[in-house]
């Protein structure tokens, strides 16, 4: 191993980490702190309106403050929850031979991929561009009905998304990750 590969290495596991059990693997994946922080200052931007909202609301009539001050409070609240997850949160995918299941912690989110393993055709990394013209990678499984299932994005390193569904292909002893090259 030259000591390139051996850097790649070190540097994919400070964000991604493997457990390989007999029958089974466990793959976590953080997202860089710096992404983390964007996307906390991102959520913290929007939730300075409900917050303005809900200290102007005196200027509402009285009939309708109350419910200015709930709809501003509700929407804290989610901002908060969420603003907590992108900082806190770990993807984790754990594979067994039958299942793959992808799920957030520890803060839950409600997006959860369970997927039986002999459906899955291939597992390849893609890069997709947001609607402000960033550019982020995703690790995506293509069923054999044609169905694409997004199991990790968020990363603009391509690396570590191509390790995880190397490490995926390894576990199951298939040759399911497929490297695709950029148009």
């Amino acid at each position: 191993m030259t000591m390139f590969h051996r850097a790649h290495r070190a540097f994919a596991f400070d964000r991604v980490r493997v457990i390989r059990n007999k029958n089974d693997i466990t793959i976590s994946f953080r997202r860089p702190l710096e992404e983390r922080i964007a996307g906390t200052l991102v959520l913290l931007f929007y939730g300075w309106g409900p917050l303005l909202i809900l200290s102007l609301s005196d200027v509402v009539s009285p009939p309708f403050n109350w419910l200015v001050q709930l709809i501003a409070g509700l929407v804290s609240v989610v901002v908060l929850y969420l603003l907590l997850a992108s900082l806190l949160n770990t993807t984790r995918l754990y594979i067994s031979q039958d299942m793959l299941v992808v799920h957030e912690i520890p803060v839950p989110m409600p997006r959860k991929v369970s997927l039986s393993v002999p459906d899955i055709e291939r597992i390849h990394c893609t890069a997709i561009e947001d609607e402000y013209g960033g550019v982020y990678n995703a690790l995506v499984a293509v069923l054999f009905n044609g169905t694409q299932v997004r199991l990790l994005s968020g990363s603009k390193d391509a690396y570590h998304m191509r390790f995880i569904g190397q490490e995926i292909s390894k576990h199951l002893g298939r040759e399911l990750y497929i490297l695709k090259q950029r148009a």
